[in-house]
């Protein structure tokens, strides 16, 4: 398994991506953690999901030490630390995704009052 790794690292990083993510967080989720967390919509919603969305990361953590060691992984979480030259962007985006919700919601007629009431609430349906 190494040396496969190790020779072809962008064909790991798929395999195991989607081994995680489909062959064990996928019946993880349905058959336990669905059960587990019935009735709880943050259970349902994001923990029973863990392995599924975090399949990907797992996997490049997986490849990086073995094609790196220890010096990989450090350097791979040392690129997940923001840089400061691009703190507009981490402004911004949450504002221009907040606006991009309200002027679609214009055309359909809702008001102001009841956008924040469905903010406020988040009874979308």
């Amino acid at each position: 398994m190494k040396t496969f790794i190790t020779k072809y690292p962008v064909a790991a990083f798929i395999i195991l991506t989607f081994g995680i993510s489909f062959l064990i967080g996928f019946p993880l989720k349905l058959f336990i953690l669905n059960q587990l967390f019935r009735g709880q919509e943050l259970g349902l919603n994001y923990y029973s999901k863990i392995f599924i969305v975090f399949g990907p990361a797992l996997a490049a953590i997986i490849v990086t030490a073995v094609t790196s060691g220890k010096a990989g992984i450090t350097a791979l979480i040392g690129q997940l630390k923001p840089n400061p030259k691009h703190l507009i962007w981490w402004l911004a985006l949450p504002v221009a995704g907040t606006l991009l919700t309200v002027l679609a919601f214009i055309p359909q007629g809702v008001t102001a009052p009841e956008m924040i009431r469905l903010a406020k609430t988040g009874d979308f349906f």
